[in-house]
Formats: C-alpha cells, structure tokens, sequence
C-alpha cells in the first residue's frame, strides 16, 4: 500500500480506468467535494456512513452502515477516510468513544482487505484550541485525546 492525496488518487485513473472508492465522512465539506468528484469522473463510490440518514441517494454512491464496512471495502481500487466530528459538536465521553470506535472500524477494515491506496485525513483538534495563539504545519500537537 502506498500514500497518495484524495486528488492523487483521482488523477491517476486513467479516463478508461474505473475505480470504486470508500469514502468516509462523505457528508463534510471535503468529503462530499471528493464524492461528487469521483461520481462526475465515472468511478463508484460506497460511502462508509454512521448516519445513513445524512447521505442523499444519487447514481454512482452506495452507502453503508458500520456494521457492513468492512464488505464494502472488499474489492475498492482506494479507500479515503475523512470522517470526523464537527468543531460546533459539544465534546462528551460519548463522542469520543464515537470518534474513536469509527478510527478504529476503518483501520480494521483496511487492515483485513487492503485496498491499493488508503487515504486518512483528519486536521480536528490536532493542534489543540487557543483563543490567542497562531497555528500553522510547524507547530507541536495538541495535548487532549484528538492530537493522539
């Protein structure tokens, strides 16, 4: 398995050359940007999706629920992951637990059927939270559980 960026791994099918991609946290910003992509390109997509509820149905996307992940990865040319909470999300044990168990279904459904590419993606808290200070890609991590 190598490493690649969402855009690499779109700009490497070639126009003849169809892909199936996972995709996780489909419904954000970059997510839904990367499906609509894909779709427009051609390639299948099989959204990887805790909230079935949030996806709109369209011609080229299959969704599924955690409990039926690791099926759908069987046989994907990549699987992006991109899922994560919103920074407006009240922060509870609960939805640590949520974010963790979601980290740890993807990364055990690409251990178990290895795509060619996997893609993982996530900027949420990592640097941590100042109402003071600047961030950039040179500064440490952050100390609570989304740096780790």
């Amino acid at each position: 398995m190598r490493r690649c960026s969402p855009a690499e791994l779109i700009c490497q099918a070639s126009a003849d050359e169809k892909m199936t991609v996972a995709v996780t946290g489909a419904t954000g910003f970059v997510g839904s940007a990367l499906v609509s992509r894909l779709v427009a390109e051609g390639h299948t997509v099989k959204v990887l999706a805790r909230a079935t509820s949030r996806v709109s149905p369209s011609a080229g996307v299959e969704v599924y629920t955690p409990a039926k992940w690791a099926k759908a990865i069987k046989g994907c040319t990549g699987v992006v992951n991109l899922a994560g909470e919103p920074i407006s999300t009240r922060w509870s044990s609960n939805v640590k637990d949520e974010i963790l168990t979601s980290r740890a279904a993807i990364n055990r459904c690409s251990a178990e059927e290895k795509p060619d590419v996997f893609v993982s993606a996530s900027a949420l808290g990592y640097y941590g939270t100042s109402e003071t200070a600047t961030y950039d890609e040179a500064s440490p991590a952050g100390k609570d559980y989304l740096a780790k």
